[in-house]
């Protein structure tokens, strides 16, 4: 479905026998074409609540009223690069399972979340899930959500009856687990004089996958931020 989506996983007693093996893997792919930038040909926009049913848009008061009446007004629109984090430490999970109960070993920054989505993808109660994480690592928001290897190497352990180690190589990191997408800001406000906001509209476009839509929130940060009509 995208560049660089894992297809295949070998597993092997030692890691020179899972590199080899995996080397033998042949795999053919149908040309189509590509459109990854925010005004690309071929590209989709979806309204927000298309998108999802779990981030509502936030509207209060009457915000376009109160710019219109705002002796100082403002308007910019801001633009955001795509951006991969890549911690030094590498995405690693060892998961094992004792009859109908996984336990996930994994530096997180949910491990709720982690377990609820493991036991969402296998299909199995949530009472049979722990996952183990008594450090994080590096992050910056790449720990905090389930990421496809953790899944594999569930699935993995499941078949052999036996633990599974897997660490995601360095240059597949940019695609085993989420980033900064790009991003488009359009900022509009309404001021005093004096500098007190009375009202603004911060809209948002932004980067997010075919078929696993996730919107940028963002902008519900700026809507707490300020005490006015946003």
């Amino acid at each position: 479905m995208y560049r660089g989506q894992p297809i295949a996983l070998v597993i092997a007693e030692s890691m020179e026998a899972a590199l080899g093996a995996a080397s033998l893997i042949d795999v053919r792919y149908a040309v189509a074409p590509a459109a990854v930038e925010l005004d690309a040909k071929g590209t989709r926009s979806l309204l927000q609540a298309e998108a999802t049913k779990y981030f509502k848009d936030f509207v209060a008061g009457n915000p376009e009223a109160a710019i219109a009446a705002a002796p100082v007004q403002f308007e910019q629109t801001y633009n955001t690069p795509p951006q991969h984090q890549n911690p030094l430490e590498l995405l690693s999970t060892v998961a094992e399972w004792d009859g109908e109960k996984l336990l996930v070993h994994e530096g997180t920054q949910a491990a709720s979340a982690m377990r609820g989505g493991l036991a969402a993808q296998l299909g199995i109660p949530l009472a049979n899930v722990r996952v183990v994480s008594p450090y994080v690592g590096g992050a910056f928001g790449q720990r905090g959500s389930l990421s496809s290897h953790t899944v594999f190497a569930a699935v993995a352990a499941r078949a052999v009856s036996r633990p599974v180690k897997l660490v995601v190589p360095r240059e597949q990191v940019f695609h085993a687990t989420s980033f900064r997408p790009a991003s488009e800001h359009v900022i509009r406000i309404g001021a005093e004089r004096d500098g007190r906001l009375t009202g603004g509209v911060h809209l948002v476009r932004a980067q997010t996958s075919r078929f696993d839509l996730m919107p940028f929130t963002g902008q519900e940060t700026t809507s707490r931020m300020y005490d006015s009509q946003l």
